[in-house]
């Protein structure tokens, strides 16, 4: 069972120091525990002041008004609440302060550094399993591997958490009796842990082949008369864990002179009851697909048909358009067709939902507001044109009225929102900022990678996909930014990666004598930063300004656009100032998301291997070769763990599928490349970057890996005659490493500029006459790899 807990068993240390949440915000308190093995199968471990007790009151405070009734999963993939689960409970948000943001890269480290977006929100039952069978909540995640649970708070003298399945056992369990329940009556039952604040219990749901595994039936047991038990659930699934998100129907929201009401939007499919409602308007239309549908929005006259290409992009013109009134404590707030005059002969019928006055014939249709009554019409008429006469208003309800109502629009193709961009879909030019800029392509060049992972381990080792592309600035001569905040208000850019909890300003170049990073809202004060005049502006006016940082190249300012409690940072309001004449300033932004930041690419990628999306077999390739499904079992966790971190800790989802590769007598891969020119190809996760060939089996005397490009130079390579083919012909060759089993060539498919590179040319030599072997090759890519319909 070694092989399921990456690390080291024990974690020796017992300290537990209680940190001011206040150093959350710029790094993670190195923080020390102990462990104790109870089981080996199934793998149960008991982490002991994992978490501190600032840690634990911030977790309870964040939750204290949020407790709802516990539920279950159903077989329908909706959340129930049942009768074996009698508790309240309440979810914190992923990320929602650096509190959460260290506690959630804690518990990724434990189990040897697994990707934090992995971990399902954390929640703050009879006996029960944590896996589950249920095929829709499958898919956000797959399986949850992990489960951790700690107590939090304990005012009882009951609440074990038990272990139905495991049967105490003296021998074995007594030297644990500190933390497992121990009396008489102890063999009668399963292992159950006392409630110990602080402390958690850790165990994994599926056993050393991939099977969930029946012996982790458990259960939380009442906390007895007049007792409270609180605890934090945290799980662990196989794959990101991905809940459905969703958009707003423009690239930035902005408030309109022509609208001036308020309005608010639910997501799709948010509660049953939406979904059902949801179901109607679709159903009412000839049942098109729900996902044609809008989110809900819950203005002087208007269409409701669009002319912006960006939002026709996200899913087609809006074909039609319903107007529900939900409520309406009004004498006016009518819904009025402009372009349709009222006829007395023709819509007189109507007047119990139409305005009749005598002054109807000089307005257009009126609708009164009636509450559950709703508007139905076409934007476009029979031919796809947009109609003009579907010009309408929203009128004001009057004084002290209230009108709420909801709208429904109903595009050509599925709705997906844009993730970035204006209302026009472009970057705009701001008067508040005359630098200029360029971005740097994400993971685009070695050094690069390397830069970008020494960001996300300052703080605390962040998901290196949580930081944006790097942004370059230049500033020159009377060139700046005025006060703005790094944190974002416009919800489409929130979208695309959370809110923008850090920020890091480094300085490039900075040939200038003015120049400085300001912050406007933090005046300097002499008593706290006098001493930081190497660095800050101390000159008989600094008082009168904000603390400004002076430009000095290489050196970089950090800070946090979020408070602990996860709020935007007013003080943050901060200025980029002009380096003056002839001065010239080039700064680097790297800003961190809460989330993982994700561009939108409408990519469909090949399934396959060949250059034309279909299934090929390579004349030059004789071997035969297998596909290993990637997180297939925890033992192939921590191998893809240990590749990802001998390149700095890349992300484990931009390694493709693991491929085991079999050459038996003189069959063999004739010299060729790793990287790829093929857009299917690259495509689906970029470039192929670096390349790892392992010999997992070697019963032959030939075999050997040729770089047929790379000459082989005795004074250069004869060192290395313990791993090269060093033979009197050797000069003939290209260097020609020997297959030998457990050992691993590694190379770089691309040189430090992000070209490709032409000298890793290379060859799989035929084993011989009888020979046998067996290799796994490990490609990584620039970019997440994703092949739709592989796993």
């Amino acid at each position: 069972m070694q092989s399921k807990f990456c690390k080291k068993d024990v974690k020796v240390a017992q300290v537990n120091d209680n940190y001011d949440l206040l150093q959350y915000r710029y790094k993670c308190p190195h923080h020390q525990y102990s462990t104790r093995i109870i089981e080996r199968s199934p793998l149960i471990i008991y982490i002991e002041k994992f978490l501190t007790q600032n840690e634990m009151q911030h977790l309870i405070k964040l939750t204290e008004k949020e407790f709802k009734p516990s539920t279950i999963g159903t077989a329908h993939g909706k959340a129930t609440i049942g009768k074996d689960r009698t508790s309240s409970t309440a979810f914190i948000r992923p990320h929602q302060t650096p509190v959460v943001q260290c506690i959630e890269r804690r518990f990724a480290q434990f189990q040897g550094d697994v990707d934090v977006d992995c971990i399902e929100p954390f929640q703050v039952y009879v006996p029960h399993y944590d896996w589950m069978t249920n095929s829709n909540e499958l898919k956000i995640g797959g399986q949850r591997v992990t489960t951790y649970f700690t107590y939090l708070q304990a005012n009882c003298s009951m609440g074990e958490t038990e272990f139905v399945a495991i049967p105490f056992n003296r021998t074995s369990h007594e030297q644990f009796c500190d933390i497992l329940v121990c009396d008489e009556k102890a063999t009668e039952q399963g292992l159950r842990f006392r409630p110990i604040p602080g402390n958690t219990i850790f165990w994994y749901n599926m056993d050393e082949y991939g099977q969930v595994d029946d012996l982790t039936y458990h259960a939380g047991r009442p906390p007895g008369e007049n007792g409270t038990k609180i605890g934090l659930n945290v799980w662990t699934r196989e794959k990101e864990f991905k809940p459905s998100t969703i958009g707003t129907a423009h690239g930035k929201a902005t408030i309109g002179k022509d609208r001036t009401s308020s309005s608010a939007f639910i997501r799709p499919h948010q509660t049953p009851v939406v979904q059902c409602i949801e179901r109607r308007f679709a159903q009412f239309q000839g049942d098109v697909d729900v996902d044609c549908i809008e989110p809900f929005q819950v203005y002087t006259p208007h269409y409701d048909w669009m002319t912006n290409s960006n939002e026709l992009k996200i899913g087609g013109q809006r074909v039609t358009s319903f107007f529900t009134y939900l409520q309406a404590n009004c004498s006016m707030g009518e819904t009025e067709f402009v372009a349709i005059p009222f006829n007395r002969t023709i819509h007189g019928e109507f007047c119990d939902i139409l305005v009749c006055d005598e002054k109807a014939t000089e307005h257009g249709l009126r609708f009164r507001p009636i509450p559950g009554n709703t508007i139905f019409w076409y934007n476009i008429d029979e031919y796809g044109q947009v109609d003009n006469l579907t010009y309408h208003a929203g009128r004001p309800p009057g004084e002290n009225g209230t009108k709420i109502g909801l709208n429904v629009w109903t595009r050509e193709k599925k709705f997906r929102p844009s993730k970035v961009g204006t209302p026009d879909g472009k970057v705009a030019v701001s008067k508040n900022r005359t630098s200029s800029t360029a971005a740097i392509k994400r993971h685009q060049t070695p050094v690069v990678q390397c830069i970008e992972r020494r960001f996300a381990q300052f703080q605390g080792d962040v998901d290196v996909d949580c930081i944006e592309p790097f942004q370059v600035v230049k500033y020159t001569n009377d060139q700046e930014y005025t006060p703005h905040y790094d944190w974002m208000k416009d919800p489409n850019n929130i979208k695309i990666g959370g809110q923008r909890v850090t920020t890091y300003f480094t300085y490039l170049q900075a040939n200038c004598s003015m120049g400085e990073t300001e912050f406007v809202m933090i005046p300097f004060n002499k008593t706290f930063h006098e001493r930081f005049c190497d660095i800050l502006v101390c000159d008989e006016n600094a008082t009168e300004h904000g603390i400004r940082f002076r430009p000095i190249a290489g050196n970089t300012i950090f800070w946090y656009n979020m408070d602990e409690y996860g709020q935007a940072d007013n003080f943050t309001l901060h200025a980029g100032r002009p380096p003056g004449e002839n001065g010239t300033k080039i700064g680097l932004n790297v800003w961190t998301r809460l989330e993982k930041f994700s561009i939108e690419k409408e990519l469909k990628p090949s399934v396959t291997t060949a250059p034309d999306g279909k299934p090929a077999i390579n004349k030059d390739r004789t071997s035969s070769s297998a596909f290993l499904k990637r997180h297939q079992t925890p033992i192939l966790q921590c191998i893809e763990r240990r590749f990802a971190q001998f390149q700095g800790d890349v992300d484990v989802d931009s390694m493709e599928p693991f491929q085991v590769v079999k050459y038996t007598n003189d069959q063999e891969y004739t010299p060729h490349y790793d990287w790829m020119t093929s857009p299917n190809h690259l495509e689906i996760g970029g470039q192929r970057v670096t390349t790892y060939f392992t010999y997992l089996q070697a019963n032959c005397s030939m075999g050997e890996t040729e770089f047929v490009a790379i000459p082989f130079n005795r004074t250069l390579h004869g060192e290395f005659c313990d791993i090269l083919v060093c033979d009197e012909k050797a000069t003939e060759h290209g260097i020609r490493f020997r297959p030998i089993a457990g050992n691993t060539v590694f190379w770089y498919n691309i040189d430090e500029y992000g070209r490709v590179d032409h000298l890793t040319y290379h060859a799989g030599r035929p084993p011989g006459e009888n020979g046998t072997k067996i290799g796994l090759n490990v490609w990584t890519r620039l970019e997440k790899f994703s092949m739709a319909g592989l796993e």
